[in-house]
């Protein structure tokens, strides 16, 4: 059991709610200091001034900080460091739920940005490896991260990020070198201001009006005393890499091995490397052929002596009813700096232009890359067929001005793929980047498609296709942890914001295509802030199987032939593409289980 007596503790958003609720306790169980960060600042005083008079001077010093100004935000941990002589604790809390288009930016900034940051700078400063004296950093995500709606799915999406990265970076390897526990605390519905509908927004009018009295009325709301004692109890009893979840006013309960059991049934596809094929019944390929570069081509001509099989082997692929992928489709396909000449959106490029596309518009910061393939392609396929624009996804007058140009030209956009990703997370610059090309860019690419296909706003309808990773469906290996909690956001955004609740008043499909290891440029710039880790690199890469661009490219089409919104799809080892949303649906049903 370990104990807060004597502690120096750094609590963020804690001027009022539950943060406030966590300092009061904290200081009852004899804590021997608090740095309080808010941007309340009036709060902030108040709070700082009455706990001094009661527990003594030094017993709380407020700092005016938005977390989400890096330089500040990490400034002040090592003022409190120096201060202080040293840190224990630290609880990222800060955050709102806003979805609406002012503030879910901010958003993802507060939830996740700022969090990791927090992360990282606490594990710099208490860990082992680096003469600290070890230490506990308790991470905030939500029951959002456990369960799926469509009310909220950016919101939900930044939460489940949280737990990815808390879970990763919590792992035995890492705790055993730096001595720091990284825990995951999922508030249920709390009584506290987050709630109030000042304080909520989405996207959509309608759940806009409505999102505060569905919440009260559909969730039982706990008392902010209670959640900030089950954090208090979670600290005191949990090891590192564990969820708790604290909701309905019960004890904190510890669900670590729910959430292990939802990520092994998440995880199958991408280690089984039989589960295809055993599922299909296809096992001639298995037997023969395994995972050799001829599979694809041995699929597409296969024959078997059983006449089931081979009639579900050569029935054509069909379209999903209702899109004119084949007759009309237009695709924007952004590819930022992975080199469009040799990712796997060349292979994309090539094979819609043969099949199903008559217009692709393909977005890239590299303009002599973008052209060249521009170039080549318009050899191949007709000057009007394709066209590059320079973007970058993280600038939106760049990226809003790039969807409005081919609309523009072309007069509306059927398909939009939102691959842009990176993996470089080697300090806080590097780690913001990440977050803003890997979820940031990939929302505003979802919301301005969404506006510009949508039915019930005047559109054709059309499909999205948000490109996510093996990285939100296993928790094994330690390393790149922002990553894969980015993935883990797009996973749990685009199954959200692709239920039926939407795809039927908007007629826009929304897939998750999950890529497994690609021998594409991104492979060859991973890059992570633990320098150890850096140079296990490819050890950890090789833990999982690789595939070519061109099977990734492959699967891709095919998901996007068959799926239906809100599927997820696996496209790894070579291998045709996996509807896995079954899995999916059984992690969370697993998931949120403690729920009920």
């Amino acid at each position: 059991m370990e104990s807060w007596k004597g502690k120096i503790v750094l609590i963020t958003g804690a001027a009022s709610g539950i943060g406030e609720g966590v300092v009061r306790l904290m200081l009852e169980r004899g804590v021997k200091h608090v740095a309080v960060l808010d941007v309340a600042e009036d709060c902030g005083r108040a709070l700082e001034n009455e706990l001094n008079t009661k527990y003594g001077p030094n017993s709380v010093k407020f700092y005016k900080c938005d977390v989400t100004d890096e330089e500040l935000f990490l400034e002040l941990f090592d003022t409190v460091k120096n201060e202080q002589g040293y840190l224990d604790v630290v609880i990222n809390n800060a955050a709102i739920m806003n979805d609406s288009y002012k503030s879910y930016k901010k958003q993802i900034d507060i939830n996740v940005t700022a969090l990791v940051t927090g992360t990282l700078k606490a594990i710099e400063i208490m860990g082992k490896q680096n003469g600290g004296k070890g230490g506990t950093v308790l991470n905030i995500s939500s029951v959002a991260a456990l369960c799926q709606s469509h009310l909220f799915p950016i919101y939900f999406g930044t939460k489940s990020a949280v737990l990815q990265f808390s879970n990763c970076i919590g792992l035995e390897e890492h705790y055993a070198k730096s001595g720091v526990r990284v825990l995951s605390i999922c508030f249920g519905a709390t009584d506290t201001p987050l709630l109030s509908g000042t304080k909520l927004g989405s996207f959509d009018e309608e759940i806009d009006d409505t999102c505060a009295d569905f919440i009260k009325k559909k969730y039982l709301l706990q008392k902010m005393e209670s959640a900030a004692k089950g954090l208090v109890e979670a600290y005191e009893h949990a090891k590192s890499g564990e969820t708790w979840i604290i909701t309905k006013n019960k004890p904190a309960k510890n669900i670590t091995d729910t959430v292990k059991k939802a990520y092994e049934l998440l995880s199958d596809h991408v280690f089984n490397a039989d589960n295809y094929y055993s599922r299909t019944g296809v096992r001639v390929l298995t037997m023969c052929f395994g995972a050799t570069d001829t599979s694809l081509i041995a699929i597409e001509n296969m024959g078997s002596f059983d006449e089931v099989v081979e009639i579900r082997l050569c029935e054509p692929l069909k379209l999903y009813p209702g899109q004119k992928i084949e007759s009309a489709a237009r695709a924007v396909i952004d590819a930022y700096k992975q080199g469009s000449s040799g990712s796997i959106w060349l292979s994309y490029a090539n094979k819609a232009a043969e099949d199903i596309t008559q217009f692709i518009a393909i977005l890239d910061t590299d303009v002599e890359a973008g052209e060249m393939l521009q170039d080549k392609m318009m050899t191949e396929y007709g000057n009007s067929k394709v066209k590059f624009i320079q973007c970058d996804v993280t600038v939106d007058e760049e990226l809003f001005g790039a969807f409005d140009d081919v609309v523009k030209e072309i007069g509306y956009i059927d398909l939009v793929i939102n691959n842009a990703g990176i993996a470089n997370e080697s300090d806080p610059k590097a780690i913001r980047k990440e977050v803003e090309v890997n979820y940031i860019a990939l929302v505003n690419g979802t919301l301005k498609s969404l506006e510009l296909m949508r039915k019930d706003k005047g559109g054709n309808g059309g499909t999205i296709v948000n490109i996510s990773s093996i990285g939100c469906m296993c928790q094994h290996a330690p390393a790149l942890f922002v990553y894969m909690g980015t993935k883990s956001a797009v996973l749990q955004f685009s199954n959200c914001i692709g239920r039926e609740e939407y795809y039927s008043k908007t007629g826009v499909r929304i897939l998750t295509v999950c890529f497994g290891i690609t021998k594409t440029g991104i492979y060859n710039n991973l890059k992570s802030f633990d320098e150890n880790i850096n140079k296990d690199m490819q050890q950890i890469i090789d833990l999982y199987p690789m595939q070519s661009k061109e099977s990734a490219a492959k699967g891709a089409i095919e998901a996007i032939k068959k799926g239906e919104s809100g599927s997820t799809w696996l496209v790894a080892k070579d291998s045709p593409a996996v509807d896995v949303t079954s899995n999916v649906n059984k992690a969370y049903k697993i998931l949120s289980e403690p729920l009920v």
